[in-house]
């Protein structure tokens, strides 16, 4: 956190692009399918977009906004992974649908909310998606309406949602950004349940099931490892997939999304082509660690005298590994001291990354508390000498 004796702050990062594509103008990469997304999972700089904003189907893709309301619920205790959900008659008929993904639910049998939730990350399985919507909401009708409202609290711009299975219809709709966006927020937010989206197989009612993301049981360079997240194959979209990757020993973890690849070999070329593109070509630099001091800022008028502010935690960018160019230009710039007082939320420093690729990102240090000075003298008396000080550094 951004700490001091007396007032508390946050770490508010906004990242603002001056050009579309900051990195990717530098190094080549070519991705066939019609729609591709790759970002930096921390700062959300993109590292290579094709497309991104092409309306498509969601199918299988769409059960990631239900796992995120799910983390959301056992994050929150409003449900216990070892809850019994009792399967409808409704949910087991969804596995009578051929060459859809399902785990072969029986109507009337007890089954715990870790196996439904298991069944949705390794096999996307549409029983498993409404015997948990009928538990949770009571219905998919409810689960799509609650759904729907996630899209806007999530600041998903162009999505749509009219059922949980992905079945197609005309009304429901996505993108890679938005997808992606929604991804970043599953990892942000939930990070003690991304084990799920890494297991290999499941087996239920004797019936052992792969995972057909085959991410996972590839290995990397530059010791990488794989979260499978989602994979998807129809007619209306071609064969698709949303991964992340991370890179243990610099923390630089990737999400990356390809869109309508041709065939279940082609899709996992592709993605596997992506992240290694992005760890041969790109490295994360640490600005400061978490709990680093950034500055300090007086207070007028406050026993407090001033506030440190330390990093809430890494602040980095990303970068060529071996840049064409002159290294990044970093800048910190900050308010010289405090004399009225503030309210929540009001900015007080700034660090600005000027990139090779002419892009630039901003992480702004907002106030988490409102400050008040104490002393009012104090302020008459002080001001003078801080407004000298601050003339005579220019």
């Amino acid at each position: 956190m951004l700490i001091s004796k007396k007032f508390i702050f946050s770490l508010i990062i906004t990242i603002i692009l001056l050009v579309p594509l900051p990195i990717q103008a530098l190094i080549n990469l070519r991705i066939s399918a019609p729609s591709a997304l790759l970002i930096d999972a921390d700062s959300g700089t993109i590292l290579f977009e094709k497309n991104a904003s092409l309306k498509i189907q969601p199918a299988s893709l769409i059960k990631l906004m239900f796992i995120y309301m799910v983390f959301d619920k056992l994050s929150k205790g409003d449900i216990k992974l070892s809850d019994t959900v009792i399967v409808s008659s409704n949910a087991a008929a969804k596995n009578y649908r051929s060459n859809h993904p399902n785990m072969f639910l029986r109507k009337g049998e007890k089954i715990n909310i870790e196996k439904l939730l298991t069944a949705l990350t390794v096999l996307s399985a549409n029983d498993a998606a409404i015997a948990l919507a009928e538990f949770i909401y009571g219905s998919e009708e409810a689960l799509v309406d609650n759904m729907n409202y996630m899209v806007s609290f999530l600041g998903l711009k162009n999505t749509h949602f009219t059922n949980i299975t992905g079945y197609y219809d005309i009304n429901q709709y996505t993108t890679a950004a938005d997808i992606v966006i929604l991804s970043r927020k599953i990892i942000k937010n939930f990070p003690q349940y991304l084990s799920y989206f890494k297991l290999q197989n499941i087996k239920h009612n004797n019936i052992s099931q792969r995972n057909k993301n085959d991410l996972l049981f590839s290995t990397y360079p530059r010791n990488v490892i794989v979260d499978g997240l989602q994979i998807d194959n129809t007619k209306e979209i071609g064969n698709s997939i949303i991964f992340s990757a991370l890179q243990e020993k610099t923390n630089f973890r990737i999400i990356g999304i390809i869109i309508g690849a041709n065939s279940d070999d082609q899709r996992i070329f592709l993605a596997q082509g992506m992240l290694n593109w992005a760890y041969n070509n790109f490295t994360k630099k640490i600005i400061y660690k978490k709990g680093d001091f950034i500055v300090k800022i007086p207070v007028i008028g406050s026993s407090s005298k001033d506030i440190e502010i330390l990093a809430k935690e890494d602040i980095s960018y990303i970068t060529l590994r071996k840049p064409k160019k002159k290294r990044e230009k970093i800048i910190l710039s900050y308010i010289d001291f405090i004399k009225y007082s503030f309210d929540k939320n009001t900015q007080l420093a700034n660090i600005k990354v000027i990139g090779n690729g002419d892009y630039n990102l901003n992480y702004q240090i907002n106030s988490e508390e409102d400050i008040i000075p104490e002393n009012k003298i104090l302020q008459i008396i002080y001001s003078p000498y801080y407004l000298i000080k601050r003339l005579l550094q220019i």
